[in-house]
This record gives structure tokens, C-alpha cells and sequence, in this order.
């Protein structure tokens, strides 16, 4: 990440300086690709020059079965990372070309290292699709399909409607019984699937979510 506070897009008023440590080694990343089942480390290296408005720590990694990504949360965010791994699975299989996250034993997402926890994603080389997403013409794609999820949502307003249950379970199965009675929608399958895939990968994670809501 480039300091320059002109390089910043609110200014240096959004300077916040991080100064915590993070102090990894070789053995530390050997376990964490072990528990990820990565494959043998060959070579790692720490992102260099993070000191503003940074909230995780990414560490590059290369095994004899690919590139990864290593990114460290503070201990306080399992369940941040047990709601992203649920969104990223549904993500994924629906083929959205975004970076597949790990799991390790037992299906966890994360590890605990040094007082951090450690997360695992695919590596995806920036610099290619920064350069595409910089060009004019991509930028009203993205405005298009903003506009399409929301005219999708705004379709299923009252149809779908989000009742007090008495706890996760309930409610899910209220949104898939809800979503099946939704004819004729061209995109109830899609929406039944993504429900029934957030069930399943939230009964897995339940351990890392310390209330249902």
C-alpha cells in the first residue's frame, strides 16, 4: 500500500497509524499451511510498508501445490470470518470469479496463531484486474449489475418477509419455504439454493457464532 497521504481518498485526515506488531516465522506459516492442507511451504513472503488505516496482516505463500494468500484477524473476529466463509462458499459455487477461502480440520476457516487468527484464501494477481477495472467501460458494467441485484430485491419486497423466529434455524426454513411460493420468479431456484447452502455451512460454523439472532 502506497503512504502517500495524496494517495489516499479522504485525504490525511484518514490517517490511521497501526502500530501493531506482527511478528510471524517459517514454523508459524508451516503449521498454518499444514492446517489448511496447502501442501509443503516453499517459499513466503509478509505484505512490506502497512502502516495506515490497515485492520488484517496478509502474508504471500507459495507450496508445491500453488500461490495462497494468508490474511490475520484479530482474535475477536471469528465470527466475521465464520459469515465471510459462508458467503464466500455460496459465492464460489455459483461461479463468481473471486478468490476461494479455505477451511481447515474440522471445516474452520481460521487458526489461531500468535495471538491472531490466520485465514487462507486462493492468490488472484491484482495488477491484471486492477488495470481492467480501471478501463472506462467497465465501470458502467458494475453500475449495471448493482442496478440489476437491486431491482431483483426490490421485486421480492413483501414477498419474502423477514419474520421474527424464534432462532436461525427457524428463520431459514421460513425464507426457503417463502422462496419455493414464489411463482412465477425466474430467480427463486437460485435464491432457494443460496438459503439452503448458508443453513448448511452455518450448522458447520455454529460453534464460531456466539448468539443466533
Amino acid at each position: 500500500m502506497n503512504c502517500n497521504p495524496a494517495n489516499l481518498l479522504a485525504g490525511i485526515d484518514n490517517l490511521l497509524l497501526d502500530e501493531r506488531k506482527f511478528d510471524t516465522s517459517r514454523d508459524d506459516i508451516e503449521r498454518i499451511c499444514r492446517f489448511f492442507s496447502i501442501g509443503k511451504l516453499r517459499h513466503y513472503e509478509k505484505e512490506k510498508g502497512i502502516i495506515v488505516s490497515h485492520s488484517n496482516f496478509f502474508v504471500f505463500v507459495a507450496t508445491a501445490q500453488g500461490q495462497y494468500a494468508l490474511k490475520f484477524y484479530p482474535l475477536n473476529d471469528a465470527k466475521s470470518i465464520a459469515i465471510e466463509y459462508a458467503i464466500n462458499r455460496i459465492l464460489n459455487n455459483h461461479h463468481f470469479p473471486i478468490p476461494v477461502m479455505y477451511a481447515g480440520h474440522g471445516g474452520k476457516p481460521f487458526m489461531t496463531s500468535n495471538d491472531l487468527l490466520a485465514t487462507c484464501y486462493s492468490y488472484i494477481d491484482g495488477v491484471p484486474l486492477w488495470q481492467n477495472i480501471k478501463e472506462p467501460k467497465t465501470i458502467p458494467k458494475i453500475n449495471a449489475a448493482m442496478l440489476s441485484l437491486k431491482n431483483i430485491l426490490s421485486t421480492a419486497m413483501g414477498r419474502v418477509p423477514l419474520q421474527k423466529q424464534a432462532n436461525f434455524t427457524a428463520t431459514i426454513n421460513s425464507l426457503v419455504q417463502e422462496s419455493r411460493s414464489m411463482s412465477p420468479y425466474d430467480q427463486k431456484k437460485m435464491i432457494d439454493a443460496s438459503l439452503q447452502e448458508a443453513f448448511q455451512t452455518y450448522r458447520q460454523l455454529q460453534p464460531s457464532f456466539t448468539r443466533q439472532l
